[in-house]
């Protein structure tokens, strides 16, 4: 009869300690959920808060400024175009700007060179970028 006495104490502890595993459990699921929910409240306010640009997305609205060096690169491409008769639309959808403290800068300006009497001796665009 002693071992059935000890098999329901091992039984009615073995139950207790399920129980404590079961509350400990619901304990961690509930806070596993509070953090998802509040992950996911975080996520959708991003989500909300991205406004998409073409294919750029942007999370917060900022203007920039052409800073001296994008606005020289700018009027040399407009002089480029003039000089050679051509579409300056080209020319200004290839530069790359970057924005920095000063305003955008274009890390690809067009160059023009001259020779000695002011002819235009090539017909190139800086595809170096400068960091």
């Amino acid at each position: 009869m002693r071992p059935r006495k000890e098999k329901r104490m091992s039984k009615n502890t073995g139950a207790s300690d399920l129980r404590d595993r079961i509350i400990a459990l619901e304990r961690d699921l509930k806070l596993t959920q509070k953090l998802v929910n509040e992950d996911v409240k975080k996520l959708y306010k991003l989500i909300l808060d991205t406004k998409t640009i073409g294919r750029y997305a942007m999370t917060t609205w900022k203007s920039f400024n052409l800073s001296d060096q994008a606005l020289g690169a700018v009027m040399m491409a407009l002089q480029k175009s003039l000089m050679e008769q051509s579409d300056i639309v080209p020319v200004l959808q290839g530069m790359d700007f970057v924005p920095t403290e000063d305003g955008l800068v274009v890390k690809n300006p067009p160059i023009v060179k001259f020779d000695a009497d002011g002819m235009i001796l090539h017909d190139e665009t800086n595809t170096s970028t400068t960091d």
